[in-house]
């Protein structure tokens, strides 16, 4: 504005109506924006903070701020959140697989032990304002358990997983690494099994993201625990038809994760909260065909799986963020394991009434993840 006098003439400069939330392009960004305009206004700033970010925005063109964004989320601290729940089936599916469909080990008195490992990777696609990601997966896991009658066993079980994610969109990188106890029991009623169990996972954080604009460039690292605990419970229906095993089943499983953010390098920091909650309901088919050996010899037999998995809470994870002296804002991540069909293949060597081992795939499949990863597992009684 130029206000002139009969001396001289005063520019004064104003800021626009132009607002960081008004330049949004998805609801994380509208989120944060908020969180911006309310900084920018001074309103909640403090003398802890400086100010390095909110003139960094103020001296940007509207097209830089808004491809700058993204970067200044956070959303990969929710989104790693979502990826740990749902990796959360890989302890829980080989313990319920104890005792299911196992021929002469799967129940019967004595001691057994096993393990098992994994690696595989998975693609989620851009949708609804989430960023697209890839993550790759492995992990081991062993246990033993008793029989405790012909009928009844339990089983105690230990490992660790890796869960690495990549975002170029957001700037992002991370990886979660757990390690993991479970405990879990089945019993045989005739035609039915009924399976349950419950794990727990200390998990240790790690990210990696920059903050860009213009001159404005933080290197934010993120390094914190968390834990992901889960129960579950499966009941099943097993009839022989021919040579092939089939076996219908109802599966509900409680998973939840948390953890407490803390990052540095920067005026971007954040700091907070990532939570989720998921109560999942499945409905699956499996199968068992023997295809070679047996009556006292070696027995291969291939083992399919298809399954439908819903969330009944339907929210993904969810990070409640926060700058040094800034406003809440609520950024939502990646939710992996909803609405998800998971597929499995694989073949399993009975060597003896003792001693088997296994190999396969296995995948979960929607619109906007695919999840695909090699299986190795081996089990012996005494």
């Amino acid at each position: 504005v130029l206000t002139y006098s009969a001396n001289g003439v005063v520019l004064t400069v104003r800021r626009n109506d132009v607002t960081v939330a008004s330049l949004a392009g998805n609801p994380n960004q509208q989120s944060l924006g908020g969180a911006l305009d309310v900084m920018i206004n001074n309103t909640t700033t403090g003398s802890n903070r400086n100010l390095t970010l909110e003139n960094a925005l103020l001296d940007a063109s509207a097209a830089n701020v808004r491809a700058a964004l993204g970067g200044l989320t956070g959303e990969i601290h929710a989104s790693l959140g979502g990826l740990a729940t749902s990796d959360a089936r890989s302890i829980r599916e080989a313990m319920a697989e104890r005792g299911r469909g196992a021929g002469e080990q799967a129940y019967g008195r004595g001691v057994s032990v096993w393990g098992s490992a994994v690696y595989g990777n998975g693609r989620g696609s851009a949708h609804d304002g989430i960023a697209s990601f890839r993550n790759e997966s492995s992990g081991y896991l062993v246990g033993a358990e008793k029989a405790l009658s012909d009928n009844m066993h339990l089983g105690v079980a230990l490992g660790e997983n890796r869960s690495e994610m990549r975002s170029p969109r957001l700037r992002s990188t991370g990886r979660v690494q757990s390690e993991q106890i479970g405990v879990y029991g089945g019993v045989n009623l005739g035609a039915f099994d009924v399976r349950v169990g419950g794990s727990w996972a200390d998990t240790n954080v790690r990210t990696d993201r920059t903050a860009q604009l213009n001159q404005f460039n933080n290197s934010l690292v993120g390094n914190y625990d968390g834990n992901v605990w889960q129960a579950y419970g499966e009941l099943s229906w097993s009839r022989a038809v021919g040579g092939t095993v089939v076996e219908p089943y109802g599966a509900y499983s409680h998973v939840e994760y948390d953890a407490d953010v803390a990052e540095t390098g920067g005026d971007a920091a954040l700091f907070g909260n990532v939570k989720q909650k998921s109560d999942l309901l499945t409905a699956g088919l499996r199968t068992r065909t023997i295809l070679a050996g047996g009556e006292g010899r070696p027995r291969l037999s291939a083992v399919t799986h298809l399954a439908y998995t819903h969330d009944l809470n339907g929210d993904g994870p969810i990070f409640d963020a926060a700058f040094v002296d800034g406003p809440r804002f609520l950024i939502e991540g990646a939710n992996p394991g909803d609405d998800v069909i998971s597929t499995g293949l694989a073949f399993n060597i009975q060597a003896t009434d003792r001693a088997a081992v296994e190999f396969g795939y296995t995948g979960l499949h929607k619109d906007e993840y695919r999840d695909n990863r090699i299986y190795g597992r081996f089990s012996v009684k005494f």
